[in-house]
């Protein structure tokens, strides 16, 4: 639904994804799910600098392997009150981790490939790819490459009206670090310029960074 969503909202316009995700992902009645430690949230069965075809058919591969077994996902949810509304947090709906079982089936469980190209059938002018890039580190400069070559084919194919998109597993990292590339790479084609230019905004940025571990991988890069 996530994917239909942002699409959705680009009205008809290119739109043109990069999944940056370097784990596997199985969707399991729609939401995604990636194979983890749930302790130490350690990535599992992952290639070191593997391609994009090489996490897709990993994906592939376990979901031949997860048919037919009933597996434990873990899951936030939203914490609901008495009066069955969602509790606020923060400004925001509190949520919990919850843990439950559910039997794998060929119905129920895709790959992102599925995924995506269910939404092609739908919307012609959806473009995905998978770039993965190392997460919570400062990721390889020809993974970058990879991205900034990809926006600049699409950019050829569709032309100004290109709607790029980029995501990760919490929109934090490589999603904030593609984006940075993207923005590189599309500078000087139009008015705006990539810069900071007021001292308040320059200070309040770096500040921002310092304060957020995060953010410190971006800084670098």
């Amino acid at each position: 639904q996530g994917f239909r969503d942002v699409v959705k909202h680009m009205n008809g316009k290119p739109t043109i994804w990069t999944n940056t995700r370097a784990e596997a992902v199985i969707y399991l009645d729609g939401k995604p799910f990636n194979l983890r430690q749930i302790a130490g949230m350690e990535n599992v069965d992952l290639k070191k600098g593997a391609s994009g075809d090489e996490v897709e058919a990993l994906e592939e591969r376990l979901k031949g392997e997860l048919i037919g077994k009933t597996i434990n996902v873990a899951e936030e949810v939203v914490v609901k009150g008495p009066d069955g509304k969602p509790v606020m947090e923060n400004g925001r709906e509190k949520t919990e981790r919850v843990t439950r079982s559910i039997t794998v089936t060929a119905e129920n469980c895709q790959t992102t490939q599925d995924v995506v190209k269910e939404v092609q059938a739908d919307y012609p002018n959806f473009e995905y790819r998978r770039i993965p890039l190392s997460d919570e580190k400062s990721p390889d400069p020809a993974s970058l490459d990879k991205v900034r070559d990809y926006m600049n084919e699409m950019s050829a194919k569709y032309g100004k009206d290109s709607q790029f998109v980029f995501n990760c597993h919490q929109g934090k990292g490589r999603t904030t670090t593609t984006m940075v590339t993207a923005g590189i790479t599309l500078d000087g084609r139009g008015p705006h310029q990539l810069e900071l230019p007021f001292d308040e905004t320059r200070e309040r940025t770096e500040r921002n960074i310092r304060e957020n571990a995060q953010l410190q991988n971006l800084n670098t890069t």
